[in-house]
């Protein structure tokens, strides 16, 4: 059942292609040559289905099988049984030099043929280089693969030799004219050699010859776009529609394939057949509709037309001549003629409203040229327009009108992909046109909170992909195709389908796009995307624009007024931000300098209603909730601060302590009016304190940390009197923090020392040293119990590789990051769900969240250049994120 379409589900990941030529040219050789042909393209046969060129391919396994293409989809079991080939084979080829040496001196031609009907066959086609043209390899078959020749026969010119290698099924070959001929079936190579001598092979299709002399040498794929698409057709439940008849395109089309990260990429020609004018040929444009799509578009067809309009073979459906007024140039548009109408593009999608209940929306958008107000030509058409405050009461930009008929829009829609449009929606230079009220309420919903398809990481990064400009884009979700669409496919295909379930999810996105070039001839470019998080897509829930760049990282915060999670940030421009768990501007201000310390939430009045405590290097700030200055701050300082404040409150009595270092290596000690501290006694430090001092309550005692910039500590209480001695001699991380194990045998601080030496201190002063590994003097340290066993776990972020090692010092797992990290990982505590380590890549702008075992749980396509926040969702095993990159928020 199974193999009725398998060989389209290869088709459409690509690499599968090539490995299969691997497998196939490895088994087979054989010993002498004749006649050279002029080309070995004409000895394949005219049917071919799909036709491979491969160069040097005994160099190719190794890289194919690296690929994530080439695991995914081995791993589903009907193609289980190509891995198992492979893996064999390249166990062989690489026992022998000389057989390397055979195939990377070699060209191959992989072509599939129907040999019966529901059964296709390939026929390999070797070519070795000029050195081997003479040789007698019977010796390295017989001796390095063990071929047994069982039969021989005699074919016209040719010599057909039928054999077998151990545990492997009987095949047919034949050295002909200078190529390698083999096949599984003997029908194959018959044929071969009958079309070589006949002339009617391959070659013969004008078509497949224009396009095979057009393309470079290499690997290639070349489809028969007709006979792929007759059979796509098959695979569905419905009457052959004028999209899905390829042979409107053309009959061949020739590809590299090209793996990069997560993208599969094929690239190459597209000769039209001759007389079809499906594919229009004008100039291609950018393509700009993707921004007025909804994010849950599965389907989107666009079409770009660089002439005055579209098709000028096109008639419209009324006498209306539309004079673009709002440009103010007067020029004068004919409706008779739509050549005449300024239409740069229009696109068709479909997009899922409730995907639980598979309800789905289809929408059709025109745009047109930038000038043009799309209000004016629907006037002119003289369509219903309807009060636009029935239905959006604040907006008054927008226009909404009712079709009674859909004439207007036939005349602009593509492959006949009609439908019972009532409602047409007009902004700017765009038409929207959708079949219900709800339908248009719903796409001004994902509009006003920008959800469109362009806003979608994932989407942008597939477009990455593809050049910038097109006359034709196909973009499909392929998870969310499968499930809104299932009715459509096959009982076989269904089955196929949910016993890959999984794999199928994280291919999750494809697109293709034809460019017209000059002479007829059109690029045509496709992705495939892998998205290892696909199980787990994140959806925007809200974004922020901000008026610069986000600046060192994101706080968070909770609101006194419904204990929600809110988010204040700094941009680049020292405006600082209050933003709602809803992603509402609460209010922005400017500060007068760049935030310094965390955010600090205080109760100044003890009346339960929190304000924001922060200090910048000549200033310390407390601001309500509201936006509002509290009291007589902002304060200036006497002298400006070498470090961070920090906040303490010994007894969770708010009475509040102001810890602030500065240049002169004073350590102020402030209350919250901004008053010195009576009592204190310390003086100062041996050298600037550039990090906040932390405290640390342990055994009823207070602790706190003073670490200056030569990484020598002190360890004070409450008075700023020395608790703990510590040697001179003992330079600690400058980096990293104190941490604390209250174990109770053995309650100590844990700190490093500048290699990554781990040190104890004890409550009585005695030190301890030992080392896991050696770390350079910027390293980053924590010490948590990520596994949750009870025991904690050591942490190490240095360069550009983070290390987990368990309370023995055994490895627990690393990961190698592209580029050195050089802001500190951030830790956050799910409760149920776990303890997980957020890395935030600047120079890539990737984020990462591991869990104990090593796992990173964001996509690879989320990016950030800030650290991030997250929390608990209320759905079921789901995480809100809320990441900053450039000058915008997303959660």
């Amino acid at each position: 059942m199974h193999d009725n379409y398998r060989p389209y589900i290869v088709i459409f990941a690509g690499v599968i292609f090539l490995l299969l030529v691997i497998w196939g040219v490895l088994f087979f050789l054989q010993k002498k040559t004749y006649t050279v042909a002029d080309n070995p393209g004409s000895l394949i046969p005219s049917d071919a289905l799909f036709l491979i060129t491969v160069e040097t391919p005994a160099t190719s396994i190794d890289e194919m099988k690296e690929t994530v293409f080439w695991q995914e989809l081995t791993g589903i079991e009907q193609l289980q049984q190509i891995d198992e080939s492979v893996v064999f084979l390249d166990s062989l080829i690489k026992g022998s030099t000389k057989v390397q040496d055979f195939f990377n001196s070699s060209m191959l031609y992989l072509s599939f043929h129907e040999v019966r009907q529901g059964l296709n066959a390939g026929l390999f086609n070797i070519t070795p280089k000029r050195k081997y043209a003479s040789k007698d390899i019977s010796g390295i078959l017989k001796e390095e693969f063990g071929l047994e020749t069982l039969n021989q026969y005699q074919f016209l010119d040719a010599r057909i030799f039928e054999g077998h290698l151990p545990k492997s099924d009987t095949v047919f070959y034949s050295f002909y004219k200078g190529s390698l001929l083999i096949s599984s079936h003997s029908k194959l190579v018959e044929t071969s050699i009958t079309q070589y001598n006949s002339g009617t092979n391959l070659l013969s299709d004008k078509e497949f010859k224009d396009i095979f002399k057009i393309s470079v040498s290499g690997n290639k794929v070349f489809y028969n776009i007709g006979n792929l698409c007759d059979d796509i057709n098959k695979l569905i439940k419905l009457d052959k529609h004028e999209f899905l008849d390829c042979k409107n395109f053309g009959s061949w089309l020739a590809l590299d394939i090209s793996v990069y990260d997560q993208h599969l990429t094929l690239n190459g020609f597209l000769i039209p057949a001759e007389g079809q004018n499906v594919i229009p040929t004008d100039n291609p444009l950018e393509h700009k509709l993707p921004p007025v799509l909804p994010s849950t578009t599965f389907l989107f067809i666009s079409r770009t037309s660089g002439g005055q309009g579209l098709d000028k073979n096109d008639q419209m459906s009324n006498n209306q001549v539309y004079t673009n007024s709002v440009s103010g140039n007067n020029e004068i548009y004919d409706s008779n003629n739509i050549s005449e109408i300024p239409v740069k593009q229009t696109g068709y999608a479909l997009y899922a409203i409730n995907k639980q209940d598979k309800e789905i929306a289809p929408v059709f958008v025109i745009k047109l040229e930038d000038e043009v107000f799309a209000n004016e030509l629907a006037k002119d058409y003289e369509l219903k327009q309807l009060n636009i405050r029935e239905y959006f009461a604040e907006e008054q930009n927008i226009y909404l009108y009712r079709i009674n008929k859909n004439d207007f829009l036939n005349d602009f829609e593509m492959f006949g992909l009609s439908n019972d449009y009532k409602y047409l929606l007009c902004y700017g230079n765009l038409m929207v046109a959708l079949e219900i009220i709800d339908d248009v309420k719903s796409w001004y919903d994902y509009y006003k909170n920008k959800r469109m398809l362009s806003d979608n990481p994932y989407t942008e990064k597939v477009f990455e992909q593809l050049p910038v400009i097109s006359n034709y884009l196909i973009y499909t979700h392929i998870p969310d195709l499968i499930s809104l669409m299932d009715d459509l496919f096959t009982e076989e295909v269904k089955d196929f389908l949910a016993e890959n379930n999984e794999t199928f999810k994280r291919f999750d996105r494809a697109a293709v796009q034809l460019m017209h070039q000059q002479g007829g001839i059109f690029q045509a470019h496709a992705v495939l995307s892998h998205n290892p998080g696909a199980q787990n897509i994140p959806e925007k829930k809200w974004e922020v624009e901000l008026n610069d760049n986000v600046h060192k990282r994101l706080y968070k915060v909770i609101s006194h007024v419904d204990n929600t999670r809110e988010i204040i940030v700094t941009d680049s421009s020292n405006n600082i931000y209050l933003i709602s768990d809803r992603g509402e501007l609460l209010w922005e201000r400017e500060l007068k300098e760049p935030l310094m310390s965390d955010i600090f939430q205080i109760d100044y009045y003890k009346n339960d209603k929190y304000q924001y405590l922060f200090n910048t290097q000549n200033y310390i700030y407390i601001i309500d909730r509201l936006g509002r200055d509290v009291a007589n701050y902002p304060l200036r300082l006497q002298e400006s601060a070498s470090a961070p404040m920090a906040l303490f409150d010994y007894d969770n009595n708010k009475n509040y302590r102001l810890i602030i270092p500065t240049e002169s290596k004073k350590i102020l000690n402030l209350d919250k009016t901004g008053s010195p501290v009576a009592g204190w006694m310390y003086e100062r430090s041996n050298n600037v304190v550039s990090k906040p001092v932390q405290h640390i309550r342990m055994e009823g005692k207070d602790f706190l940390f003073v670490i200056d910039n030569t990484g020598r500590s002190e360890i004070l209480n409450r008075r700023g009197q020395v608790r703990i001695k510590t040697p001179k001699e003992l330079k600690i991380s400058k980096k990293n923090p104190v941490f604390y194990d209250p174990t109770e045998d053995k309650p100590h601080f844990m700190i490093t020392g500048n290699n990554g030496q781990l040190i104890e201190i004890a409550l009585d002063g005695t030190i301890s040293k030992f080392a896991i590994d050696e770390f350079s003097e910027d390293h980053f340290f924590a010490y948590h119990d990520f596994t949750r066993d009870g025991k904690k776990e050591y942490l190490f972020l240095d360069e550009n590789v983070l290390s987990v090692f368990d309370y023995s010092g055994k490895k627990i797992f690393s990961y190698k990051f592209d580029n050195d990290i050089n802001v500190p990982p951030f830790v956050f505590d799910l409760n149920e769900k776990g303890l997980f380590a957020g890395v935030v890549d600047k120079n890539s702008g990737k984020v990462y969240l591991f869990s104990g075992d090593g796992r990173n749980m964001l996509p690879l396509v989320i990016r950030g250049d800030v650290p991030f926040e997250i929390k608990a969702n209320d759905n079921k095993g789901a995480i809100e994120i809320v990441k900053g990159l450039n000058n915008f928020l997303r959660c």
